[in-house]
């Protein structure tokens, strides 16, 4: 309902008076004005400060060894 009469209201004042008067947020009208992606997402890029695996496995194992698992990550 609030779709149908936004876009009219909006073309007679301004967005941001639309959204007031009909209690909808802004980013919601343009959110929803956006086009869905179909698919999985793209892959995001490894970051360059990213442990390598030999690193994580070591890591890992510090862990889960018998000294350290009871404590938090942090706490380690």
């Amino acid at each position: 309902m609030i779709d149908d009469h936004f876009d009219d209201l909006a073309n007679a004042t301004c967005t941001r008076r639309a959204a007031q008067l009909l209690g909808r947020s802004r980013a919601t009208h343009y959110r929803r004005r956006q086009l869905p992606t179909l698919g999985p997402p793209s892959p995001r890029p490894t970051p360059p400060n990213a442990l390598s695996d030999p690193e994580r496995q070591h890591i890992l194992a510090v862990l889960r060894s018998e000294e350290y698992c009871d404590l938090a990550p942090a706490q380690v």
